[in-house]
């Protein structure tokens, strides 16, 4: 399985925020699993074809992508499966801000603003890790 990098508010890997779908569906053979029609422009979801990671568009550009098994690092820091107790050491090492929401006892997200990440961790574990673009200006939408 390939390893994903993540660029903030850049991309992660090749898929570029801002950048046409079109560049990389082919290659990774990605499958459309949904196409909406919505007041702020045309958004579909693609999927790889091994269901590894998923890439959101409008209007054809990609604006985030997310994982919940594919092999993703940020700064040199494993981010999938990890245990979020040693990715918040690390991040904090770095000087990474960040933000918590407690969903219940076992659940949460913690948003990394400063890079556009937003980890979902369950039982102490990353479990869905997506990466968005800083705003529409970044994705060029």
């Amino acid at each position: 399985m390939e390893r994903f990098k993540i660029l903030p508010h850049v991309g992660v890997g090749p898929f570029l925020f801002g950048h046409a779908i079109k560049s990389q569906h082919k290659k990774y053979g990605l499958v459309r699993v949904s196409n909406e029609i919505e007041t702020d422009g045309h958004w579909e979801e693609w999927e790889s074809k091994d269901y590894s990671f998923e890439v959101t568009t409008v209007d054809g550009l990609i604006i985030s992508w997310s994982t919940s098994c594919a092999e993703t690092y940020w700064a040199g820091i494993p981010l999938t499966g990890a245990r979020i107790s040693r990715v918040l050491a690390l991040m904090k090492s770095k000087g990474q801000p960040f933000s918590v929401n407690k969903i219940d006892d076992k659940i949460s997200n913690i948003t990394f603003s400063d890079i556009g990440v937003v980890i979902f961790v369950v039982s102490g574990l990353v479990e869905n890790i997506l990466v968005l673009c800083n705003s529409e200006s970044d994705a060029h939408v």
